[in-house]
């Protein structure tokens, strides 16, 4: 994951970024914001960064994002920034919700 660094003060805010999401072969999102930094956008914009990188630049065709439905917060990041909801898996020994993003298939 990447370091998200306020630029007004150059404050570590969090982390961001892609990993293999476990038990299978597909990248997933991944963030954390400190508690003195969250609701302002910053894993919004953080994780939207994430996931134009993987798809545009890494060129993967789809990652994940995955987060247990108590934890509101995440699951608002992963609808702001246009992922899907793919259903309930488990992982990391916990039931959680899979949000998907997929590279768009430019037509002729």
């Amino acid at each position: 994951p990447w370091a998200v660094i306020l630029k007004e003060t150059g404050a570590l805010a969090g982390h961001c970024g892609l990993q293999d999401l476990e038990g299978s072969d597909v990248a997933a999102l991944t963030y954390a914001i400190g508690a003195a930094w969250r609701g302002k956008g910053y894993a919004t914009e953080a994780a939207r960064a994430a996931v134009h990188y993987g798809l545009e630049t890494l060129k993967l065709p789809k990652i994940v994002a995955v987060a247990q439905l108590a934890n509101v917060e995440s699951l608002a990041v992963m609808k702001k920034i246009g992922m899907r909801l793919e259903g309930e898996e488990t992982h990391y020994g916990r039931s959680v919700m899979v949000y998907a993003a997929y590279k768009a298939v430019k037509r002729p």
